[in-house]
């Protein structure tokens, strides 16, 4: 199968690259816990929340996400593979790739020339400003666009690394967030990072693909996602977040979705961080977003959250949101509404062990800086 294929290139490139001492091969293997509490006012049934995949589950005690991986990073190869359970484990893979829901990632790469990379595999995907990992993000559950877009993706990366602030990367992919492909088509994406100064990053994404299942008609989806990061102190960090999207209904009909968003994150100190959310969802056919009764998605939310770190590995966080919509669409105990709030603690730990004698620290990486 796939993943095995994967895999076994991984370890040959781990051979070979230990075994090339004119490499500086760094392996490293690293563990992440993740464990929450998330109460909503809404009491929905069956402990289980609509919209928000981090976290998925209701008052209940739980691995929001746990994962466990093995990196490597050479001058000519990289790769990683990570398995994962959890909450976040049991929603990420659907459908025909259900199968793989323990898989978090399984790529290998070489570098073809110097700045340019060649990536296949299972890794995450090239959309958006936010990681797969919830403890790097800036705000505990997730923005709205984050769960409607891909989270990992399969297929092939080229990466041109132009210089040391502008980044270009070509994808050939299965599709949206898939492993096995649904249909005879492929879907291609690109990205775009720059960073004018070292306090501000620009990422531009897009992806262009067939997402009906096979014998279907084709229905192209074009997407486009921007993101600015702006570093404006040592202490605050803003993002503005927008992103549009167009799929085919007819030959000269598409159906729209669009978002808007913005973080806020103050470092009060060392070890305490305070961060806030603002985002609007539109999609009004349900394009990326189902409702219980296919009803548009059109909803606001808001978010503040305050994260305590206790050195690099353990972070304790709290998160309190609310979320509205013209439309009941919100599952609760007496059934739908048209808001929902809740209120969310996690506490996560992070360590990291090196397998050779070459090892440079280093966190879980953002999504903006994997292939």
């Amino acid at each position: 199968m796939f993943h095995h294929l994967v895999i076994t290139a991984i370890a040959l490139a781990t051979s070979i690259t230990t075994l090339q001492a004119r490499d500086s091969t760094v392996v490293t293997a690293r563990v992440l816990f993740d464990a929450a509490y998330s109460t909503s006012f809404n009491a929905p049934a069956n402990h289980q929340r609509a919209f928000t995949l981090q976290p998925s589950r209701n008052d209940q005690f739980g691995i929001m996400q746990g994962i466990a991986g093995v990196e490597l990073r050479s001058t000519h190869v990289r790769g990683k593979v990570a398995a994962q359970t959890g909450w976040f484990a049991d929603v990420l893979w659907t459908g025909a790739d259900t199968a793989f829901r323990w898989l978090s990632e399984a790529w290998v790469g070489v570098r073809l020339i110097e700045g340019v990379w060649l990536d296949a595999g299972v890794y995450p995907s090239h959309i958006g400003a936010e990681s797969m990992i919830a403890r790097d993000n800036l705000v505990l559950s997730r923005l709205y666009v984050s769960d409607a877009t891909p989270y990992a993706e399969t297929g092939l990366s080229l990466t041109w690394d132009e210089s040391a602030s502008t980044s270009i990367a070509v994808h050939i992919l299965n599709g949206w967030q898939r492993i096995t492909d649904n249909n005879d088509g492929i879907a291609i994406g690109t990205r775009l990072t720059h960073r004018p100064t070292d306090a501000i990053t620009l990422s531009w994404s897009t992806f262009v693909g067939d997402e009906q299942p096979r014998g279907a008609a084709q229905q192209l989806r074009y997407y486009s996602n921007m993101w600015m990061q702006w570093n404006a102190t040592d202490a605050l960090t803003l993002v503005a977040l927008a992103d549009i999207g167009a799929q085919e209904r007819t030959l000269v009909q598409y159906d729209i979705v669009w978002y808007l968003g913005a973080i806020a994150a103050l470092r009060v100190s060392p070890a305490l961080r305070i961060a806030g959310r603002i985002e609007h969802m539109h999609d009004r056919h349900n394009v990326l977003i189902p409702t219980p009764t296919q009803q548009p998605f059109i909803s606001t939310s808001a978010s503040i959250n305050a994260d305590y770190a206790f050195g690099e590995s353990l972070l304790l966080r709290a998160e309190g949101r609310i979320l509205q919509a013209p439309y009941a669409m919100f599952p609760s105990r007496t059934g739908l509404r048209m808001h929902d709030a809740f209120v969310t603690l996690s506490a996560s730990y992070a360590f990291q062990l090196p397998l050779t004698a070459q090892y440079t620290a280093s966190s879980y990486q953002r999504r903006s800086s994997n292939p």
